[in-house]
């Protein structure tokens, strides 16, 4: 391009095209062109591969030692320049690659100088094996000691919550009625007694087995040394037949004895 064809910018006096939109010196946008610019075919770049530098913005031809496109306005970078033929999504990929080069450059110039100054900090395959086989042999004791631990307090707990029972049925309670038996009218009342020996005064509980064969209810007691007779009111009902009035020991409700009562007709 001749020099009696180019224009100049109004910002930095920068030669620049006649047909240019922005400046390749500092990007100002230029006014627009007042000439005729002759209508040129459009080809499609993307598929044609050119022998000219261009943006990757807009696909305009860059000046040579561009700093903007004239087209766009878009700062131009050297991989721009350097890579013409490259389509605009290639030629982008290029340029991030150029940019994260030095970056990876450095990272790998640090790890080795770490490396090589401090050796004994890298450990080998075999090392790590093993430091991972001797750590887990190490927790194998103490996991055995907690579960140990966990079984020990386990057994005392049941053990405890079986002391009371336990002792309770072994514990020996003699239950005997002064009469197994025995013959009253309807709608009658009599007292039953029951001799316990064992039960260090714990008490009975009374009850009728059968419905409608009247009730029954504690009368108090009497101390005979280590004997404890215990008395109940049994109230008979209107219904004749055979009833059973069953006492059984409060310290331990498995000792029982039963008394039948006729209910004569």
């Amino acid at each position: 391009m001749s020099p009696q064809n180019l224009a100049s910018c109004n910002v930095c006096n920068s030669s620049v095209a006649p047909d240019a939109l922005f400046c390749t010196n500092c990007g100002t946008r230029l006014p627009e062109p007042q000439m005729v610019i002759e209508t040129q075919a459009v080809v499609d770049e993307k598929d044609k591969p050119s022998d000219v530098p261009r943006c990757i913005e807009c696909n305009a031809v860059l000046e040579p030692q561009a700093l903007f496109c004239t087209g766009c306005g878009a700062r131009v970078s050297a991989a721009e320049l350097a890579v013409p033929d490259a389509v605009p999504s290639e030629r982008a990929a290029v340029i991030s690659q150029s940019a994260a080069a030095p970056a990876m450059a450095a990272i790998n110039s640090v790890s080795a100088d770490s490396a090589s100054a401090n050796p004994a900090a890298q450990p080998q395959g075999n090392d790590v094996s093993k430091g991972l086989g001797q750590s887990s042999s190490a927790l194998k004791p103490g996991v055995f000691v907690v579960i140990a631990l966990v079984l020990i307090v386990g057994v005392a707990a049941v053990m405890l919550w079986m002391r009371p029972s336990a002792a309770k049925s072994n514990h020996v309670i003699i239950l005997a009625p002064q009469s197994t038996s025995f013959t009253v009218e309807p709608n009658s009342s009599t007292q039953v007694t029951v001799s316990v020996q064992g039960d260090d005064g714990a008490g009975l509980s009374w009850k009728i087995a059968e419905t409608y064969g009247g009730t029954v209810q504690p009368a108090g007691v009497t101390v005979r040394g280590s004997q404890f007779l215990y008395h109940a009111a049994y109230h008979s009902g209107g219904t004749p037949g055979d009833y059973h009035i069953v006492a059984s020991s409060a310290a331990n409700p498995d000792s029982r004895v039963t008394i039948l009562v006729h209910v004569q007709r």
